[in-house]
């Protein structure tokens, strides 16, 4: 049966309706924001650290001592300087005892600085210098926990044998005998009078102690 004539305007008429309220509808609407894709950016490189180099080793020379780390000199205290030399010690190996010194013959009065039984310095120094030191160990413990190595110039220690030094030791830098002798190890002047160094003590012919500055062959009576 053919259409009704009317029917055909009336489906035209619905499909613009249809097509006017979809573009009405795609006007209004608004697009979703795109979300920005999350980026990875790499950390900050740090900057590099130098690891700390520790002193290992503590050096008795003629005129004070050398702080030695890995081979290297990193600072020097002068037996000229009291305050200094007690300063970079206790910074190096913890605070000292301190005990004060009444003096006698052969002593003066003043005071004295222990680090435990492996360091002492007296003040003031006999005949040269500040102060006068002895080392009864061959290492002390420093206060980063690292074990710091004692010797003098030249690495004689206590406790070595002192035959070998003495055979290569001008007969004029040693006091006494083999058995129990004083010999200067590294000299940093000479006078008329004697000879002042660093200078192994010997008993029983090994090193017992190593000290500096000491005046050898002086003539005095102590």
């Amino acid at each position: 049966m053919p259409a009704k004539p009317y029917c055909e305007p009336m489906q035209r008429l619905l499909a613009f309706v249809a097509l006017t309220a979809a573009l009405t509808l795609s006007a209004c609407t608004t697009p979703a924001p795109v979300e920005p894709s999350p980026t990875t950016s790499e950390p900050a490189a740090s900057p590099s650290v130098e690891p700390e180099v520790l002193v290992d080793t503590l050096v008795i020379r003629a005129a004070g001592f050398d702080l030695v780390a890995e081979g290297e000199t990193v600072d020097t205290l002068s037996a000229t300087d009291l305050a200094g030399t007690v300063d970079g010690l206790t910074a190096l190996l913890g605070a000292p005892q301190i005990e004060v010194r009444e003096g006698g013959e052969c002593s003066t009065p003043g005071d004295t600085y222990f680090w435990g039984e492996a360091l002492r310095i007296d003040e003031p120094g006999s005949l040269v210098g500040a102060y006068s030191s002895r080392a009864f160990a061959t290492s002390v413990t420093g206060t980063d926990g690292q074990e710091i190595s004692i010797e003098a110039a030249g690495g004689a220690q206590v406790g070595d044998d002192i035959a070998a030094i003495i055979a290569d030791t001008d007969p004029e830098l040693i006091e006494g005998f083999e058995e129990s002798a004083i010999v200067l190890l590294e000299t940093d002047w000479f006078d008329s009078d004697y000879t002042v160094g660093v200078a192994a003590f010997t008993d029983a012919g090994v090193v017992i102690n190593i000290g500096m500055p000491i005046a050898v062959n002086s003539g005095a009576d102590c």
